[in-house]
């Protein structure tokens, strides 16, 4: 069945509602003097076991944590609101300042997800030949067929399909560095508005797909069926 991925995803993002979950790791660059001992370039985890910490020795530091684990300590329950994304910038703030002096930062990534309610297989698989725009080569097919990535030049953009759980598709979309900065203000605050809006316009940009039948996965698979 050739579905459009505009429809197909547009009716999952509705049929999701309120349940949204939008920031997961978000890392920054700063300008900043540490106040406690601290080696310099060397990633470190700071107190508390959540975010990680670097600097030059010259006063370009960098810090990157996962936005829910701030908030609650593990990442089951995903960033979902505005307020969620302000307390979790807020504690990562306090965190930070523990260990070093700075005003203001700039992103360097954010990873954007949203989980669906779908057959993570049969999206996955369905996707296997599909281009993403940004990023040159085809996906990626990982883990058995548990997950699927597209990955531009450096990183910089990485859109990423995985198996969370039963009856669950995750999606995550890594923008960094000018893929970023096309998209999204690099030194302004968050808007959860503003980034399930680039996240929603991104994932609309995949051509349509054929969804496979079902047991016609694989090759093996059928050959089982066809064969006594």
């Amino acid at each position: 069945m050739r579905v459009s991925i505009k429809s197909y995803f547009a009716s999952l993002f509705f049929r999701a509602g309120k349940r949204r979950r939008m920031v997961d790791t978000l890392k920054v660059r700063f300008t900043g003097a540490p106040h406690v001992s601290i080696p310099a370039r060397r990633k470190l985890t700071l107190p508390g076991g959540v975010v990680r910490f670097w600097h030059d020795g010259e006063g370009n530091c960098k810090a990157e944590a996962e936005l829910p684990k701030l908030l609650w300590g593990h990442n089951s329950r995903l960033v979902a609101s505005q307020a969620d994304i302000d307390a979790s910038v807020t504690r990562l703030r306090e965190i930070i300042s523990q260990v070093v002096k700075f005003e203001s930062w700039k992103l360097v990534v954010v990873d954007l997800c949203w989980q669906f309610q779908t057959q993570p297989a049969e999206v996955i698989l369905a996707y296997q030949w599909i281009r993403f725009p940004g990023v040159r080569n085809l996906p990626s097919l990982l883990y058995g067929g548990k997950e699927i990535s597209w990955r531009g030049a450096c990183a910089r953009l990485v859109l990423k399909f995985y198996h969370k759980a039963e009856g669950v598709l995750r999606v995550e979309l890594r923008l960094a560095g000018g893929e970023l900065r096309q998209r999204i203000s690099d030194d302004a605050p968050l808007d959860f508005g503003e980034l399930y809006g680039v996240f929603r316009a991104e994932i609309l940009k995949l051509s349509p797909v054929q969804l496979p039948e079902a047991r016609k996965h694989s090759l093996a698979e059928i050959i089982a069926v066809r064969c006594p």
